[in-house]
């Protein structure tokens, strides 16, 4: 228990000095979209697991914006299909799941919502449980390494009572 304190400490310490800032402002819908464009919202509701890490959103390969938790942000997309990808680093945004990637296919005009989860091994929602509570660091780490990033398109009406009052993460 004392080495995993030991150990965790200094990495939370440093990652909450690194951690992207949010603006205070509670979730807004964007009124104009561009012609031939899509607003696609990211969003990450406010969870336990990976609380102080966050990953970079990549869409076409570039980068877009951190995604912290309890965040959001959005980008506009032209009609079609876009690649998507989260990825972070355990060492430098104190990300634990590997890079997640989706397709999406966007339509010009509409919104569409796209909820983004890291999973702890062994939660409800993870694939099948893979163990019991770590005890060693070098448990938890092995640990940690096999969680994973859902990447899950929503429907507007479920993902609006859950956007709601999540703040936008500076762009």
């Amino acid at each position: 228990m004392i080495i995993r304190l030991l150990i965790l400490i200094p990495i939370l310490i440093l990652s909450a000095c690194a951690t992207p800032k949010t603006t205070m402002v509670p979730f807004q819908r964007v009124q104009n979209i561009p012609p031939n464009s899509a607003v696609v919202y990211f969003y990450r509701p406010k969870a336990d697991f990976n609380r102080a890490g966050w990953a970079e959103l990549f869409i076409d390969d570039k980068k877009k914006f951190p995604l912290v938790n309890n965040s959001y942000g959005y980008v506009f997309l032209n009609e079609g299909e876009h690649k998507i990808k989260f990825e972070g680093s355990m060492s430098g945004t104190n990300w634990w799941p590997g890079p997640a990637t989706a397709t999406l296919s966007v339509m010009a005009g509409r919104e569409y919502f796209i909820r983004i989860e890291p999973l702890e091994p062994g939660s409800a929602t993870f694939g099948s449980p893979t163990g019991s509570t770590v005890v060693l660091a070098t448990q938890m780490f092995s640990h940690y390494s096999k969680a994973q990033t859902e990447i899950r398109e929503v429907e507007k009406s479920q993902a609006l009572k859950e956007i709601i009052s999540i703040p936008q993460v500076e762009q």
